[in-house]
């Protein structure tokens, strides 16, 4: 999103959207809490963003779900 231009750019964000939409339903269908489901997708989007790794999406999904 912040990247500049490049060939493939359009696609790589249709690509990420993607993947971020299947991560949603996969979170609905686990049940966790409206904040915590609030949390992991904040986390998703500063993943998306390049805000944060996705360790840290991962190690902040493992929290909010067990």
């Amino acid at each position: 999103m912040k990247a500049p231009d490049y060939e493939g750019k359009e696609r790589d964000l249709e690509n990420q959207q993607e993947q971020l939409e299947q991560y949603e339903r996969y979170l609905k269908a686990e049940s966790i809490s409206p904040e915590g489901f609030d949390r992991i997708v904040d986390a998703a989007v500063g993943y998306a963003s390049k805000d944060i790794s996705f360790s840290e999406l991962e190690e902040m999904y493992n929290q909010l779900t067990k």
